[in-house]
C-alpha cells in the first residue's frame, strides 16, 4: 500500500517537474524571439508608412499641379510614431521610435524610388527613424497656419488644398494647406 501511494506521489512529481521544465522552455524561447517579432513589426510599420508618405506626397504634387483651388483627400493611418506637418520648415515628417535599424545611424539617406529622405539617430535602447518630405519650393501651411502640428496614432483625413501663390510670400511659393477633415 505504501509503495502504491510512493508511485502515485512519484508521479505527480514528475508531472509538475516536467510542467515546470516546459514553462522555462516557452519562456526562454518567448525571451529570444520577442526583440526578432518587435523589429520585424518595426519594420514592416516603416515600410507601410514609406509607402502612404509616398502617396502624399503624390496627392501634394498632384494639386500643386492641377492649380488654384485644387483638394484631395488623404486617408493616413498612424499606427505607431507621429506625423509632423512643419509649416516652418516646409516638411513633412514621419517619425517613429524603432527597434529596427533601417538605415546607418547619422546619415540621412533618399529612399529609392520615392522623394523621401530617411534619417536614423541611434539612442540608449533603440532608433528614432525620421521619414522626411521636404517642400521648400512650397509654403506648407496647417489648417492656414505656419505652425508645426504632430499628429498622434490614429485613422486621419487630410485634406489637401492648393491655395495658390500668396502675395505676402516674396518668392511667390504655391501654398498648400493640409487639415484634418
Amino acid at each position: 500500500m505504501i509503495k502504491k501511494r510512493q508511485k502515485k506521489a512519484q508521479v505527480w512529481i514528475e508531472t509538475v517537474v516536467y510542467t515546470l521544465i516546459g514553462l522555462a522552455l516557452i519562456s526562454l524561447i518567448l525571451i529570444v524571439a520577442r526583440p526578432s517579432i518587435e523589429r520585424q513589426r518595426d519594420k514592416t510599420t516603416i515600410e507601410q508608412t514609406i509607402n502612404a508618405m509616398d502617396e502624399l506626397d503624390l496627392k501634394i504634387r498632384e494639386i500643386r499641379d492641377m492649380g488654384v483651388s485644387n483638394v484631395r483627400i488623404v486617408d493616413f493611418k498612424i499606427k505607431k510614431g507621429n506625423l509632423i506637418i512643419d509649416g516652418a520648415n516646409e516638411k513633412v515628417i514621419f517619425e517613429i521610435d524603432s527597434n529596427y535599424k533601417y538605415s546607418e545611424p547619422g546619415a540621412e539617406i533618399p529612399v529609392p524610388g520615392t522623394n523621401l529622405i530617411v534619417l536614423t539617430e541611434k539612442k540608449p535602447k533603440n532608433y528614432k527613424i525620421k521619414l522626411s518630405l521636404n517642400y521648400a519650393e512650397l509654403d506648407i501651411v496647417y489648417n492656414g497656419e505656419d505652425i508645426e502640428k504632430t499628429l498622434p496614432p490614429a485613422q486621419h483625413k487630410l485634406s489637401l488644398e492648393n491655395k495658390g501663390e500668396d502675395p505676402a510670400v516674396p518668392d511667390d511659393k504655391i501654398k498648400i494647406d493640409i487639415k484634418e477633415v
